[in-house]
């Protein structure tokens, strides 16, 4: 077959949107890039109408666009008469294959009304952050069928995700990793982070991070850490990311339980560098979630070599056990406030941290793209 121009289109949120779906698709296109491999990229003018968006922006507030940014900004999830757009626009593209970014059945429609217009000659590759919602409706089945059934090869981050995409097809099913961002910026001491976010040196630091949202427990490690093992310590948990579910049930908790002056909260959208200082001052971040696809945090966790104590569900737990950089706990307040203080231990950080070194570089882009690039060789209409 006569080599085309474009390898590989990627479908997806890129720049100004924000948030990980973004920012790894970016460096997925660059890995790409890197390796010589011919690849594009279009990217969403609307991906969510305001109504179904509970953050409080899907964009950066400051990112400097160009007319390159501008020009690919070309996709719509919920507007039927700009999807034909979509299709004119892939198939003068023509690309060998095709990358969809999947994560909500939201993006079914779409996707699928797309998948249906373009030749058989493009392979339609879905690249899969999560199968079933977290937040479930009668739905979703149905709407993930509709694009599932259209697929030729499902990437996934973790083996959890690819067991729920197999339940229901027979179709070529390949777990890579969830790569690690190479590029944050880099860490930095405990006492300059300190001074960056006006907290004091005196204190132990733990990290919960990420957008929150019910699914993911905080309120599971607020419960934990009023426990006396733990408020006998000079310990302080740092809670760094966007309410997704309401704010006010964690506050309440808080003062409920007395821990005002055991718990700092930002509430904001964290930018890399407050990344950096958060992880830099943290000894630990904490993950204590109820259930779970796979983590984009662990992946700067270990960036920042952070060990980690994560909640016993799949998705999560496999990759701290088997490259040793952290525990596991089961979800009883007493239990996590007790494997806090055993993670903190002075040898076992250190193991935990040796551990991270030893094995975060294998976690790079460039092997995940060319696992990437393996697999798609192998579907079979190429």
């Amino acid at each position: 077959m006569a080599r085309r121009k474009t390898e590989y289109l990627i479908i997806g949120p890129f720049y100004p949107f924000r948030g990980g779906i973004s920012e790894t698709n970016h460096l997925l296109f660059h890995s790409l890039k890197k390796r010589g491999v011919k690849a594009k990229k279009l990217s969403f003018e609307k991906l969510y109408p305001k109504i179904l968006f509970p953050g409080k922006s899907q964009y950066y507030d400051k990112f400097e666009t160009n007319y390159e940014d501008e020009k690919i900004r070309i996709l719509h999830a919920y507007n039927p008469m700009k999807w034909k757009k979509t299709t004119r626009k892939i198939i003068s593209i023509n690309p060998r294959f095709i990358i969809f970014r999947y994560w909500t059945p939201f993006l079914s429609p779409f996707y699928s009304f797309v998948i249906s217009s373009l030749p058989s000659k493009i392979s339609k590759i879905a690249l899969v952050d999560n199968w079933i919602p977290h937040e479930k409706f009668f739905f979703d089945n149905f709407l993930n069928n509709m694009f599932g059934k259209k697929i030729d090869l499902f990437l996934t981050f973790s083996e959890n995700v690819g067991l729920k995409i197999n339940k229901k097809y027979l179709k070529k099913i390949v777990t890579i990793f969830h790569p690690i961002n190479f590029n944050l910026p880099k860490k930095i001491s405990k006492k300059e982070a300190c001074k960056n976010l006006q907290i004091s040196e005196k204190f132990t630091y733990v990290l919960y991070f990420g957008i929150i949202r019910e699914y993911k427990g905080l309120d599971i490690l607020i419960n934990s850490f009023a426990k006396n093992v733990i408020k006998k310590e000079n310990i302080k948990l740092i809670i760094a990311g966007e309410f997704y579910s309401k704010k006010e049930k964690y506050l309440n908790l808080i003062n409920k339980l007395k821990l005002n002056s055991r718990i700092i909260l930002d509430s904001n959208f964290i930018s890399n560098n407050k990344i950096r200082d958060y992880f830099s001052v943290s000894d630990l971040l904490i993950q204590t979630y109820r259930s779970g696809s796979q983590s984009g945090v662990t992946p700067k966790a270990y960036y920042y070599e952070t060990p980690i104590l994560v909640s016993e569900i799949n998705g999560l737990k496999e990759q701290i056990i088997k490259d040793s950089t952290g525990v596991t706990t089961k979800l009883n307040y007493d239990k996590i406030s007790k494997k806090i203080i055993y993670c903190l231990n002075d040898n076992n950080q250190k193991k935990f941290i040796l551990n991270i070194k030893k094995n975060k570089t294998k976690y790079s882009w460039d092997n995940f793209s060319k696992k990437l690039i393996e697999s798609s060789n192998k579907i079979d209409n190429v």
